[in-house]
This record gives C-alpha cells, sequence and structure tokens, in this order.
C-alpha cells in the first residue's frame, strides 16, 4: 500500500467542465501531474488505477472521452507512451490560479466580495487502500450539495 498517493478534486471540476464520478477522478489525477509541470504528462496508468480501482481499459476510454471533448490534448509518437496536456477555458484557468496559486496551493483572498472572501474547498482523496471510493463519492456528493458560486 502506498500511502502517498492521492489526487485533489477541485470544485471547477464538476461546476465548470461539467465531469462527474469516475471520469473526475480520472481527471484529477492528470491534471494534478500536468499542474505542476505545465507540459505534456504520460497517463500514470498505475496510480489511476491505485486510486479508482478502474481497469486499463476503462481509463483508457475515459481518457479518449476527455479528448473527444477537447479537455485534453494527446501527443502520440511512435514507440512512446502517449502523453496529456489538460485544456482548459482561459477563465476557468485563470480563478484557479487566483484561488490556488500556481502550486494548488491556496493562494491570497480575494477581496471583491462578500462571497469571493472565503477559500474554494477542495477535496483530496488519498488511494483507494487508504480512503477508498467512498470518499470520492462523497467529495462528489459535498460538491452536488453546494450552491453555485
Amino acid at each position: 500500500m502506498n500511502k502517498g498517493v492521492f489526487a485533489t478534486i477541485y470544485p471547477f471540476m464538476h461546476r465548470d467542465l461539467g465531469l462527474a464520478g469516475l471520469g473526475k477522478e480520472i481527471f484529477a489525477v492528470i491534471f494534478g501531474f500536468w499542474f505542476r509541470s505545465r507540459s505534456a504528462v504520460p497517463a500514470p496508468y498505475p496510480i489511476i488505477q491505485e486510486i479508482t480501482g478502474a481497469s486499463v481499459p476503462t481509463i483508457s476510454a475515459h481518457l479518449q472521452s476527455m479528448e473527444s471533448e477537447g479537455l485534453l490534448h494527446v501527443k502520440r509518437e511512435a514507440g512512446k507512451p502517449n502523453t496529456y496536456v489538460v485544456v482548459l477555458p482561459d477563465q476557468v484557468l485563470a480563478d484557479f490560479e487566483a484561488s490556488y496559486g500556481s502550486d494548488c496551493t491556496p493562494g491570497p483572498e480575494v477581496k471583491s466580495s462578500p462571497k469571493a472572501s472565503k477559500q474554494p474547498s477542495a477535496v483530496t482523496v488519498k488511494s483507494r487502500q487508504v480512503s477508498g471510493r467512498e470518499a470520492f463519492d462523497e467529495a462528489e456528493n459535498t460538491l452536488k450539495a453546494r450552491p453555485p458560486d
């Protein structure tokens, strides 16, 4: 069991991108790797499998779906694993960086409105062996229950 494996689900993933369930979990893993490097990253299948419990064909199907929806750009090179670049609308990325900074940590509070003065919450979920799929489901239900910003 690897206790250091985790993915963070941010509110924009459901609210702005419309992701839910397993697709949101897979996107969260890819997003975490991509955001830190800001370059194409290979899909970390073993990590995605550990967090979600999904099979490689299921993960591949979700990645293909995200590519067709325009959320991921796939770089393909013969003889090498595919790499992925996250594609976010400019405003979604700008709002995310204003809230969490360039290293995914909470940034300075925005003072423009009373609603914006609270830090947006993100849900960090460790691997399936540590906290399980129930934690992802709980996070998703929490996000669905929130009133829109």
